[in-house]
């Protein structure tokens, strides 16, 4: 089972991945496809360097 702190970490982690897709759509509008009918233009990918992303910055973080 997940602790507290591991919960807030996932929150952390949905929040970012949030933001860089709302940051990334508008970016993203003009040089890619739209993705069916969910109107996205982000693709698995793009949410898999986000968390790689994301756990690279907080193992840097946690180094100092």
């Amino acid at each position: 089972m997940y602790s507290i702190i591991d919960k807030n970490s996932i929150v952390e982690l949905a929040e970012y991945i949030f933001d860089q897709i709302k940051k990334d759509q508008v970016e993203l509008r003009e040089k890619r496809p739209q993705l069916s009918s969910s109107g996205l233009y982000i693709t698995k990918k793009d949410i898999e360097m986000y968390i790689s992303d994301y756990l690279y910055y907080m193992e840097f973080k946690r180094s100092f």
